[in-house]
């Protein structure tokens, strides 16, 4: 069974290097006692959801760039040949949509519940899940 998630839950990126924590801006769950329930909106980036350290994704411009820079003297610039070595650089996730598929029959501030089993999508590639829910 899914668990439901809360501020403060630990995230992880297929393609960054750190884990992160999930930030709740919206106003407290109706169930009060002190937590912050989350929903499938709690996904915008920046907002709720912060760098995963460096980033691996060839798609992340960053990353294309510092690769290229990269490449060896006498490589071929144009395909990389000569090198299969991706430059990492800092995460700055660029969310794309909501977390999928929130739960069927719980709802956090009025939206679908986040739970631990939702994604997210980086536009760079990455799948965004969670790795612990956050305490109650």
């Amino acid at each position: 069974m899914s668990q439901q998630v809360y501020a403060g839950a630990e995230l992880v990126c297929s393609l960054g290097s750190n884990y992160s924590n999930l930030i709740i801006a919206s106003p407290d769950d109706a169930e009060g006692k002190d937590r912050r329930v989350a929903n499938i909106m709690d996904s915008i980036a920046v907002l709720n959801i912060v760098s995963f350290g460096l980033c691996s994704s060839i798609n992340n411009p960053a990353v294309a760039a510092a690769t290229t820079a990269d490449i060896p003297p006498g490589a071929d610039r144009e395909t990389g040949t000569g090198t299969n070595r991706v430059v990492p650089q800092p995460c700055l996730p660029l969310t794309v949509g909501s977390w999928s598929p929130g739960a069927a029959h719980r709802l956090a501030n009025g939206l679908p519940a986040l739970t631990d089993t939702c994604t997210l999508k980086c536009a760079f590639g990455g799948t965004i899940g969670v790795k612990n829910p956050g305490s109650v």
